[in-house]
């Protein structure tokens, strides 16, 4: 037998140990999950997704889950709608039972109110915000005289909600022909109407037990403009300033706003409008009365931009639906239809009134067998205060601080 060569056992030492050798270990990579936050989607994506799960929820009631027809629609809008999230947005939706924490301040940027208030979410319902209703007593101080006292009185302001909301149903047949579209139509139908739900009652709400407006007095007992109390009658016993009931020339168009101004002291002096605090809210006959405003010296008015009133005097003027369009010379809605005449306005120091929500709005689905319909809810806590006269449930008004200012009797002919 032949002795086996060092080059032999070389080899047969390396087949060994290659034998032996492990196979390096490999980790599947982590899978990427969706947050379920919708923080850092835009606006346009969070009402995607929101369809989205409307959509689920619509399935889930029939005890299915989305269906391949649903993803596929949810995609393709995606595409236009939401590019960004085409890739993720079905597993957001999937893995989501939420809907945007932004969408109450969604449905409120809609309206026109909502471009001068900003809606804010509040945690506590209770003693929120401790008002110190006092200013410092400062005086002169003799050599070796005390230094006077301030005696301060402390509030506390009250944040006070009302669970609004509505339903719309719709058909089996419907919703199997598009259940993407349907939803998306009922679900933004609902939030247009929540937002302006929470306009009117911001305008006309009044808690008292017979509503002053004569179209609000008949009728339901729950309807908005019957809780709390809206901008109009905060102004109306705070001050008001009567325009006359006559033809209104020009100047004394901006003499009866200026002493709206002046009615207000220092929440609605010049130095309030220049910081930028002051609003005018106007109904659709004085929005037009101010656009007609000429200068003596150009053609073009300086006012309201060669018809186009963003402001007035430097205040930023806004138009809503939402106020009467007439009312009778006390700025009420009279119960006489022939003495619904005339026109007014709100001016406002926007830094004392808080529009708020309590949570998230709540989205619910549910199908009748019966009638074969489906039917979406949503519903959202809404409140409005003014800092000074939300210290309780009956809504005191401080007449002192005049911070809202109501102008009536405006002939805008």
């Amino acid at each position: 037998m032949s002795q086996e060569s060092k080059f032999e056992k070389f080899i047969e030492k390396k087949i060994s140990e290659k034998a032996e050798t492990k196979m390096p270990k490999t980790n599947a990579p982590k899978e990427n999950s969706m947050k379920k936050s919708f923080d850092f989607l835009t606006s346009d994506e969070k009402k995607l997704v929101s369809q989205g799960i409307v959509a689920k929820k619509l399935r889930q009631g029939l005890g299915q889950e989305l269906s391949d027809a649903d993803k596929y629609g949810l995609e393709r809008l995606a595409q236009t709608k939401a590019p960004s999230l085409t890739t993720d947005l079905v597993d957001l939706v999937i893995e989501s039972d939420i809907l945007s924490p932004d969408l109450a301040k969604d449905m409120w940027a809609q309206t026109s109110l909502g471009r001068v208030i900003p809606m804010e979410e509040v945690q506590d319902l209770a003693l929120a915000i401790t008002i110190d209703n006092d200013d410092a007593n400062m005086r002169v101080v003799g050599e070796g005289a005390n230094i006077p006292e301030t005696t301060n009185t402390f509030s506390k302001m009250k944040h006070f909600v009302y669970d609004i909301g509505g339903h719309a149903s719709y058909s089996y047949l419907a919703e199997d022909r598009s259940i993407i579209d349907i939803a998306s139509n009922k679900l933004m139908a609902l939030q247009s109407s929540w937002g302006r739900a929470v306009e009117s009652f911001a305008f006309n709400g009044n808690n008292a037990g017979t509503h002053p407006d004569a179209n609000f007095q008949a009728g339901a007992s729950d309807i908005v403009e019957k809780f709390g109390k809206g901008l109009r009658f905060l102004g109306k016993e705070k001050e008001t300033v009567d325009f006359g009931g006559a033809s209104l020339s020009d100047d004394d168009l901006i003499k009866f706003v200026q002493e709206m101004g002046l009615k207000g002291g220092v929440y609605l002096d010049p130095n309030a409008r220049a910081n930028g605090d002051v609003a005018l809210f106007v109904t659709q006959g004085l929005y037009e009365r101010m656009a007609r405003c000429k200068d003596v010296f150009v053609a073009v008015n300086p006012l309201s931009q060669d018809g186009q009133v963003s402001t007035f005097m430097g205040i930023p003027v806004i138009m809503s639906s939402y106020m009467p369009q007439k009312t009778n010379a006390t700025g009420v809605v009279d119960g006489t239809p022939a003495n619904n005449t005339l026109d007014t306005c709100i001016m406002v120091n926007r830094n004392f009134i808080k529009l708020y929500t309590y949570g998230n709005p709540i989205i619910e689905t549910d199908r009748n067998i019966l009638n074969k319909t489906k039917t979406i809810t949503l519903s959202g806590y809404a409140g409005l205060s003014s800092i000074f006269d939300s210290l309780n449930e009956t809504f005191p008004v401080d007449t002192d601080r005049k911070y809202v200012t109501y102008g009536v009797n405006i002939n805008v002919a």
